[in-house]
């Protein structure tokens, strides 16, 4: 990932939240924190209560002490006096409704709701879909105003999609975009749900049909566009955008132009893509992030100096947009102009804002080789920043040092991270700990703190993913596999997991984990990709790179930013074509890659060169 992708990684990373000790240890220490260290006014008498008002309702009114006759009241006036029929005594208001209003009450169903609904259909009743398609006429009937309509239908839709009824969501949503054509949320929640079910081409001509009869077809554009992408059906976006061009003109379809312009800038003519550009801008506003995703595309093809301009145009145009300053500080090539960037910055963005700018420029800096500037830079923005934010610099300052500065002053660093760190992120801090340790070979704390893990924060599945990974570096598979099963246990819709648990099983057994696997996180990118290992794989009765191709495709749908997808593409490709193997597919694709983790592909990365030709060459 690029350097601003990567701080934005760090810093808005939120884990599980979960309750633990601070304290790692017991070592005593000296100096500095350590790693281990609503009135009712009363009256005389008291306020009958609602039953002893209400007791002797339906039995004769006694005469009162001050309204009698004077001569006493006999025995024979009392048998006068038929008995109080307690059978009558009430406890709800409603009760003394006459009878014949009473009943009617009782009779009288329930307004038709949206809630009522969706308690139906989350019932045990074996007629609750019949039921529930009642109730929701009964809600249509009340309503005649397009949107309304549209907006019931969309909610029914999704209700239906929350209790896996996707035939009726799907359907829901046809009556949606029949009552509301020209809204384009019908279309990208249907065509959402089809991708879901995989099924792409049916997705793919929902958005196709609504850009050509929603007026916010900008809004259809760059999904369809992604999903093609994806697909690498190239061909099909250029015709998308061409019948869009010939129906609207010039500048009704200019925002859909521009996303079009984005995709030939990353997969077509560069050139031709920035004159179109610049025509298109004498007649149209271009929306804010625009530039920061031109020059960004520009650098993954390997164009520094065009990115650069680029950028440059882009807080020229927008100067108070943070991410244009974020971009370009990014791609500064020296500590100079890095710190005249940020000085730039700061006279058109808020104090806060500037905190984070400054992270940007900080790893820049130490990027460049200027580690005081880079430290400089940090503790000026922690200076500034919010109490329960300056774990996040302090943090951050761990892994620039890490990366590029003295590795003996990360301990330091996330030893006072850790006490200034809310409990809810202190997971975070923990793991960096203990990874910090493993890599200065100290395995005695690193286990230490692994095992603090496995007691308090198992609500945290990366716990079980780290230390499994941890085991297996230190040649222990068979007790890796023990943690991934008890991590499976508690979150089982996890797909890394399942993915390391097919790497880790016995290969008679892999078969059965990758079933149980694909049952389990049918949208796991990961568990996809280790299917297409096995197939990949000619010492195994599965050896298919037929399916292996499928089974990548389907793992790039689902899970777009797990990077390891293109090594594996790469690798496909070599297999079926040999070492001079046409690449230029998965090579436009790795241009436009979304990846921000992985495993293998660590193996060829180096900070500033993310999803660039010169990775690309590396791998």
């Amino acid at each position: 990932m690029s350097s601003l992708s990567y701080w934005n990684d760090v810093m808005d990373e939120e884990p599980t939240l979960m309750s633990s000790d601070r304290r790692v240890g017991s070592v005593p220490h000296k100096s500095g924190p350590r790693i281990d260290d609503f009135f009712i006014e009363s009256s005389e008498e008291p306020i009958p209560t609602l039953d002893e008002s209400y007791k002797n309702v339906g039995a004769p009114l006694l005469p009162s002490p001050s309204h009698r006759r004077s001569r006493s009241l006999n025995s024979s006036d009392m048998e006068a006096v038929p008995p109080i029929d307690l059978s009558f005594a009430m406890h709800k208001p409603s009760d003394l409704l006459p009878v014949d209003l009473k009943n009617l009450a009782s009779q009288q169903k329930p307004a038709p709701s949206l809630e009522l609904y969706e308690a139906i259909l989350e019932s045990d009743s074996p007629d609750k879909i019949n039921k529930a398609n009642k109730q929701l006429q009964r809600i249509v009937k009340t309503k005649s105003d397009a949107k309304e309509l549209g907006k019931i239908y969309r909610t029914a839709a999704e209700i239906n999609k929350r209790n896996f009824l996707f035939n009726d969501s799907l359907n829901l949503y046809e009556k949606a975009t029949e009552a509301e054509p020209g809204n384009a949320q019908n279309y990208l929640d249907h065509s959402k749900v089809l991708e879901e079910l995989g099924q792409i081409e049916k997705a793919e001509n929902i958005l196709r049909n609504g850009i050509f009869v929603c007026a916010q077809h900008e809004q259809l554009t760059p999904k369809l566009l992604k999903m093609f992408e994806k697909r690498q059906k190239f061909d099909a976006v250029r015709k998308v955008l061409g019948s869009l061009y010939q129906r609207l003109g010039v500048p009704a379809a200019t925002p859909s132009l521009l996303e079009g312009i984005l995709f030939e800038i990353r997969h077509g003519d560069i050139k031709k893509s920035l004159n179109l550009l610049s025509e298109l801008e004498k007649t149209s506003q271009l929306k804010n992030g625009f530039f920061v995703e031109l020059a960004e595309d520009i650098r993954r093809r390997g164009l520094s100096d065009l990115s650069i301009q680029c950028s440059q145009t882009g807080i020229e145009k927008y100067p108070t947009m943070p991410s244009n300053w974020l971009h370009f500080i990014s791609v500064q090539r020296t500590p100079h102009d890095t710190l005249e960037a940020l000085n730039n910055a700061s006279g058109k963005l808020s104090v806060s804002t500037m905190t984070k700018i400054g992270q940007t420029a900080a790893f820049q800096c130490a990027h460049l080789g200027d580690m005081k500037s880079a430290r400089k830079i940090l503790a000026e923005a922690m200076s500034t920043a919010s109490p329960d934010q300056r774990w996040r610099f302090l943090y951050n300052s761990s892994v620039i040092e890490t990366l590029f500065g003295q590795p003996p002053l990360v301990e330091k660093l996330l030893n006072y991270t850790l006490h200034i760190t809310p409990q809810k992120s202190i997971s975070t801090v923990l793991m960096a700990i203990a990874k910090y340790y493993e890599q200065v070979n100290d395995m005695k704390n690193a286990k230490r703190i692994y095992k603090q893990f496995r007691k308090e924060f198992t609500s945290d599945w990366r716990i079980f993913l780290e230390y499994a990974l941890f085991l297996i570096r230190r040649g222990n598979r068979s007790k890796a596999i023990k943690w991934v099963k008890k991590g499976i246990e508690i979150h089982s819709a996890t797909g890394r997991l399942w993915a390391l648990y097919v790497q880790l099983e016995d290969e008679t057994l892999q078969s059965q984990r990758l079933v149980e696997a694909v049952m389990s996180a049918p949208k796991s990118g990961e568990i996809w990709v280790e299917a297409a290992r096995m197939a990949m794989n000619p010492l195994t009765p599965f050896f298919n790179l037929k399916n292996a191709e499928f089974f990548l495709t389907e793992s790039f749908l689902f899970t777009p930013q797990y990077a390891d997808i293109f090594i594996e593409m790469i690798r496909l490709c070599l297999l079926k074509g040999g070492l001079n193997a046409d690449l230029s597919t998965v090579h436009d694709l790795f241009l436009s890659g979304e990846g921000n983790y992985g495993t293998v592909i660590y193996m060829f990365r180096k900070p500033g060169t993310e999803f660039t030709e010169q990775e690309f060459d590396a791998i």
